[in-house]
């Protein structure tokens, strides 16, 4: 039954080209087990590209960990560039090649074995532009759901990652997790790509809602599945840009009526999560300090109110 679902998968991807996309930051580790997710897929990517984003040079061999046909390719940014900044620039060299659909992966998330052929099933049977989200798991705790999708409050600008396991197969979503993401090139083109001025947090969701606008559905497979490590960055870091960006994506999807209701609620929002932030793994970042995380807050919601994008000082 199984060799034959991929056998099925296979013919479904004939004439369907995959460009998988990891970006790196600097776990090794965490990219092995990424990498051999893949290879273990029943449904293989055309292309395997991996991005060490500023951290340097490193030892591993990635084609000992993907010992299929595809060559694994990595490129080394001389600096930090964010999620969204590395996923453009990876973009930037695979302009000649001819990828149809784009797997974005982050190097802390392991594909179920027929995550990616579910994903290519549902786009070709769909019959129309989409981005698509699997459902996501937590690595440590496979039984429960990080991320069915996530939703926006139209007047708080209030984000929540959604935990329920869906009802149907496919469900619409306001945005989908930026740790796995499956884009037709269609629309990679459409949009020109993620918006790097925010570095990192809330550009899958900028992503997402300017999709919405330009009338592309947004949905979750459940039959995909993806297990997400997640958690390690924690602390003063993520306080700031979370505060930061989640002004930076109200203002840009909001009017300024809009703007000036929500933003008070969003600040309450983030000074409520620094006050209480957890780390799920002890390995990670650490929370830092109560009055770090304090500073790192109002730091982000100054730099939000003012407009400041890119790399902070945080």
């Amino acid at each position: 039954m199984q060799e034959k679902r991929q056998e099925e998968q296979e013919n479904l991807k004939l004439d369907k080209k995959i460009l998988a996309m990891v970006i790196s930051h600097g776990r090794p580790d965490s990219l092995k087990r990424c990498i051999q997710g893949l290879h273990l897929s029943n449904t293989r990517p055309d292309w395997l590209y991996i991005l060490d984003n500023g951290i340097g040079s490193r030892e591993q061999d990635l084609s000992g960990l993907y010992p299929g046909p595809i060559k694994p390719v990595e490129i080394r940014s001389k600096e930090n560039l964010g999620f969204a900044g590395g996923v453009n620039y990876l973009l930037g060299h695979v302009k000649k090649l001819s990828w149809d659909f784009l797997f974005l992966l982050n190097d802390d998330a392991v594909v179920h074995e027929g995550c990616l052929g579910s994903l290519v099933e549902t786009t070709v049977n769909l019959g129309h532009e989409a981005i698509l989200g699997p459902l996501v798991r937590e690595l440590e705790r496979p039984w429960k759901i990080e991320s069915s999708g996530i939703a926006v409050n139209n007047k708080t600008f209030r984000i929540r990652q959604l935990h329920e396991m869906p009802e149907k197969k496919i469900v619409s979503r306001a945005a989908v997790s930026g740790c796995s993401m499956f884009i037709p090139r269609s629309i990679i083109e459409k949009l020109g790509g993620f918006d790097s001025k925010y570095f990192m947090y809330f550009e899958d969701i900028d992503f997402c809602l300017k999709a919405s606008r330009a009338g592309i559905e947004i949905l979750v497979s459940r039959d995909a599945q993806v297990f997400h490590e997640g958690g390690r960055l924690g602390g003063p870091k993520k306080v700031y840009y979370s505060t930061r960006n989640q002004l930076r994506l109200a203002k840009r999807n909001m009017d300024g009526t809009g703007f000036i209701f929500a933003a008070p609620f969003i600040l309450a929002f983030n000074l409520a999560a620094s006050l209480r932030r957890k780390q799920r793994h002890a390995g990670g970042a650490g929370n830092g300090a109560l009055h770090s995380r304090l500073t790192a807050f109002f730091h982000g919601a100054a730099d939000g109110l003012k407009g400041l994008t890119g790399r902070g000082e945080w």
